[in-house]
């Protein structure tokens, strides 16, 4: 594993553990998602108040989910760069891959959601279960609505892809444009309700492994990497997209200083290897954990305290599963994934054709 991949695995593992934090501490008093988190910071009164819409903001977890997506658009767009295989099949094979990265954990996730939640006062459908598992609705695991933008980004960043093939930089950055003007219509948002506010995110990652990319790294200075990180914390919308994209860039060529070395600590490497796996499955261990919290008569004077306790019990507890769910379902399905789409798949069936004839 390159270095580059260790740094980027690093930050999606701490941006995973920032969602768990951020939904644990909503959940144990979910007043405060009206009342703090979307809250403008002229209507807080008093210093806990204040206080708390300060640790939200550290703690976003719409900041580490558009992480996520920039990571994936980085992640997406080379994978497609060092495709070697023939063009006629690339999207078949682009989204085959795509399919078995994200489902096989997805439907055990929501099989187990459908057997241990009900066990906790929250009934389970089969129309909910098939409408989470299609990425229309979810209602069953929540934050499943992120995987949505993950399954559609592909088609777009293969339009983006034939841009750059064309023109590279300049026809990629064309159709990213384009693509970009498409979304600003309101009426996209009724077909793509959730893709729509993540494309830019996608498109920015798929900047990063070009010469544009390069470039950027290559002119910030590495001890810059803290400004940025504040500007990811602290900024929002378009602004905030394209500080993480900026960030992400100086992983991906090494030049974030002690930050990259912090992201390559075993700890952070481990939590990136296991980090879709935790996303998924931590949302069951949170709903548990929090719906014995919330009957605390602390959790209602102090709810960032209690949240906080209540979020490391959910990180220890959705280790194992998570790592289990890594090892025994994402990895052997990955793998499986890209021998199926790889030219040994191909050699091997031929080979059976012909022993078979």
């Amino acid at each position: 594993m390159t270095s580059r991949n260790v740094e980027l695995d690093g930050l999606r593992g701490w941006a995973a553990i920032t969602v768990a934090i951020f939904h644990t501490v909503l959940y144990v008093e979910p007043s405060q998602i009206q009342r703090i988190h979307e809250a403008n910071w002229s209507g807080l009164h008093d210093s806990y108040s204040v206080l708390s819409k300060l640790f939200f903001t550290v703690f976003d977890g719409m900041t580490a989910v558009f992480i996520f997506f920039v990571l994936s658009g980085a992640v997406l767009f080379k994978s497609l760069m060092a495709d070697d295989g023939a063009p006629q099949t690339l999207p078949l094979r682009f989204y085959t891959r795509r399919i078995f990265r994200i489902y096989p954990a997805l439907v055990v996730c929501l099989a187990l959601y459908a057997v241990v939640i009900p066990e906790f006062g929250r009934g389970v459908t089969l129309q909910q279960m098939l409408e989470n598992v299609a990425l229309v609705s979810f209602q069953v695991n929540p934050v499943t609505w992120t995987l949505n933008a993950e399954m559609i980004a592909p088609a777009f960043i293969l339009l983006a892809f034939f841009g750059y093939r064309r023109g590279r930089e300049l026809g990629l950055v064309a159709v990213l444009a384009a693509i970009s003007i498409v979304f600003r219509s309101q009426s996209v948002h009724k077909i793509f309700p959730y893709f729509q506010g993540a494309w830019l995110c996608f498109a920015f990652g798929a900047l990063v492994p070009t010469r544009i990319g390069a470039w950027i790294a290559k002119v910030l200075p590495r001890h810059s990497w803290l400004v940025v990180l504040v500007a990811v914390v602290f900024l929002r919308a378009t602004l905030q997209h394209a500080a993480i994209a900026i960030l992400v860039t100086q992983l991906y060529y090494g030049r974030a200083g002690d930050l990259g070395r912090w992201l390559s600590l075993p700890l952070s490497r481990f939590m990136g290897a296991i980090s879709f796996s935790f996303y998924l499955f931590n949302m069951i261990v949170v709903e548990i954990v929090c719906a014995k919290a919330a009957t605390l008569p602390l959790t209602r004077s102090h709810p960032i305290e209690v949240g906080v306790v209540c979020s490391l019990v959910v990180i220890l507890l959705s280790i194992p599963v998570s790592y289990a769910s890594w090892a025994y379902i994402e990895m052997p399905l990955n793998r499986f994934g890209r021998w199926l789409t790889s030219g040994r798949a191909r050699r091997a069936t031929e080979m059976a054709s012909k022993a078979s004839a």
